[in-house]
């Protein structure tokens, strides 16, 4: 619930957003700024923000590092983790780790696909320390949650990350197969944001 706002010190066309924690305000451009508005808010508006990518879920192109659909910043305290100790017993991420194991299939040599049976086509990704092993325990990291989107051929992936002063869900177009590296579009959604920055 954000009201855009056109501010003189952020440009024209931007909203000043402000997040708990961040160094400084962040200048979002109203043609990418996909936040809901906030009534009653002026100047600078307080909290998170999304954004819309260059990738329509669809399209010529649209995968790699041209492949982002979407992103919201937020609060560093909103992040609290995608390792499989973080998760309670009974949450469903976990339930399905434990309970699924046994249909995983290996990606690489640490990353793990576990399918997501509330959905045909949807996975987890898993990625686990330098051992690998048919388990998913302790610091293993769920990398990113991805299902098959039939009408474009390829896979669509959410994925969290901590960012310097922030955290970050996104979602992008991943190609046709599982992906096991999300570092290049990390880095390319990191610095997206990073761009942003009012200074």
């Amino acid at each position: 619930m954000l009201t855009a706002v056109a501010l003189a010190g952020c440009g024209d066309s931007t909203t000043m957003y402000r997040i708990d924690g961040a160094r400084g305000d962040f200048c979002v451009p109203h043609s990418v700024d996909i936040t809901p508005s906030r009534p009653g808010q002026s100047d600078v508006v307080h909290g998170g923000f999304a954004l819309r990518g260059r990738c329509r879920e669809g399209g010529d192109g649209c995968s790699g590092a041209d492949g982002l659909i979407s992103l919201a910043v937020m609060d560093q305290s909103d992040f609290g983790g995608w390792r499989f100790v973080d998760f309670r017993a009974d949450a469903y991420i976990a339930k399905i780790a434990v309970s699924r194991i046994d249909q995983a299939q290996r990606l690489d040599a640490t990353v793990l696909a576990i399918p997501d049976p509330s959905e045909d086509g949807a996975w987890f990704i898993w990625r686990q320390g330098d051992s690998p092993r048919q388990a998913v325990e302790g610091e293993d990291e769920l990398m990113a949650a991805c299902s098959f989107a039939a009408v474009h051929r390829g896979y669509i992936c959410n994925r969290r990350l901590r960012g310097p002063d922030y955290a970050v869900v996104y979602s992008f177009m991943a190609g046709e197969r599982l992906p096991t590296s999300f570092a290049s579009q990390d880095k390319r959604v990191l610095d997206e944001i990073e761009w942003l920055r009012c200074e």
